[in-house]
């Protein structure tokens, strides 16, 4: 697609190139014209045919893919548990119990009451007095007479009298008087004692007999039977079901387009001959449309020299040509 669109485009400005040279070469000769002379008051101007290559709209039909959604019906298949009821039959060993008796000899052992005569010690608890020597402090004391050096007194000190040292007073002192003394004292005491007692016991023999008894067993019997039972179980089952799927499918539409083309459009130009000294420089007067390169030759002089030498409105071939700017 690239490459296609470069050849339309390489195509197009090939047209573009060639239309100025294609144009130049349709010119007519016109003839040279006095110096100084003006053209002539009223005269209708020269027409040429040019050759122009335009971008031109052309309709064009081209087809494409679309894809489209589509909704269809489709059935599938899925599964389904369901719960399935059946009836079976098994063989069951049951056991049951079955009594019976039977005489068994044993040998038992029986407990005799008898009576004995024991002597036995007994304990017991009499009251006793008894003396016993406590040993305890006693606090006592006396008074003694002591002499002491006599003070002023109260009267002596508030008239501030010194005190006589050689004044004494006799004064009684307490003297304490600690001692231990023992002391009897009487107490009741609970004096245990141990006393052989003679009493009667009941007590039993062990006496060994041997006896028929009857006894009771049960015992365990199988019996054997057939069951029958239901048994439920779960089943996948098949279901056809049905859903709609939407899904993209390719469709090939023709559509309707506009694309630009270049195309070469014939048109009518007013030609004014060249009275300017710029007519050697543009290459009008020397053949400007004498051949095909002729005209290609003075737009690039005219190009080269960028009309230096007074090139103006007057040089109506060279705007003709297009090369004059």
């Amino acid at each position: 697609m690239f490459v296609k669109g470069l050849r339309k485009f390489l195509y197009a400005g090939a047209l573009l190139a060639l239309a100025p040279i294609l144009a130049t070469g349709n010119e007519p000769i016109a003839a040279p014209a006095a110096a100084g002379a003006s053209p002539a008051p009223g005269a209708a101007p020269c027409m040429q045919t040019v050759q122009v290559c335009e971008m031109v709209a052309e309709p064009y039909t081209y087809t494409r893919t679309v894809y489209k959604p589509v909704t269809k019906q489709e059935t599938y298949t899925t599964y389904k548990c369901e719960t399935v009821t059946e009836t079976k039959t098994r063989q069951v060993t049951e056991y049951q119990k079955v009594c019976e008796t039977v005489n068994e000899t044993r040998t038992i052992t029986k407990r005799i009451p008898c009576i004995e005569e024991r002597t036995e010690m007994v304990t017991k608890w009499k009251c006793e007095k008894v003396t016993e020597m406590v040993t305890k402090t006693v606090h006592g004391g006396h008074f003694e007479c002591c002499t002491v050096p006599a003070g002023n007194g109260f009267l002596g000190h508030l008239c501030g009298k010194c005190p006589d040292p050689c004044a004494t007073k006799t004064v009684r002192k307490w003297v304490s008087d600690c001692r231990t003394e023992c002391v009897p004292v009487c107490r009741t005491k609970m004096v245990k004692e141990c006393v052989p007692v003679c009493r009667k016991v009941c007590t039993y023999k062990c006496v060994t007999e041997t006896c028929v008894v009857p006894v009771t067993r049960t015992k365990c019997v199988p019996v054997c039977k057939t069951v029958t039972y239901t048994e439920c179980r779960k089943v996948s089952v098949p279901v056809q079901c049905t859903r709609n799927v939407t899904c993209c499918v390719p469709v090939c539409e023709t559509c309707q387009g506009t694309r630009m083309v270049p195309r070469l459009v014939s048109k009518q130009v007013p030609v004014v001959a060249c009275s300017s000294p710029c007519a050697d420089n543009c290459g009008a007067a020397s053949g400007c449309g004498r051949s095909l390169f002729a005209g290609l030759k003075g737009r690039v002089g005219c190009h080269t020299h960028k009309c230096s030498k007074g090139c103006g409105s007057a040089c109506g071939v060279a705007s003709a040509c297009g090369g004059c700017k």
